[in-house]
């Protein structure tokens, strides 16, 4: 069990340690913690552009494949009024 003592020896031996290894802890606690969140933004980046081009590429083979049969302007079934 931890008393009072054991605590402040232990806060003196951290307060004691160089500043460098203090700065490379929290350097490679945040690299552990961030690291993997970039790392998931950039794949989701990846995906997203992948799925836009090819839903591009998706549309231009339809608009092509429609300028090929007849024209449909919604004039079908409609009688013309005239006066």
């Amino acid at each position: 069990m931890m008393n009072e003592e054991t605590v402040q020896r232990a806060f003196r031996v951290v307060v004691r340690q160089p500043n460098w290894l203090i700065r490379w802890t929290i350097y490679i606690f945040a690299g552990i913690i961030a690291l993997p969140f970039i790392l998931l933004l950039f794949a989701a980046a990846v995906i997203a552009a992948a799925a836009f081009a090819i839903f591009l590429l998706v549309n231009a083979v339809v608009r092509r494949v429609r300028a090929i049969g007849p024209r449909n302007d919604g004039r079908e079934n409609v009688r013309v009024m005239r006066r």
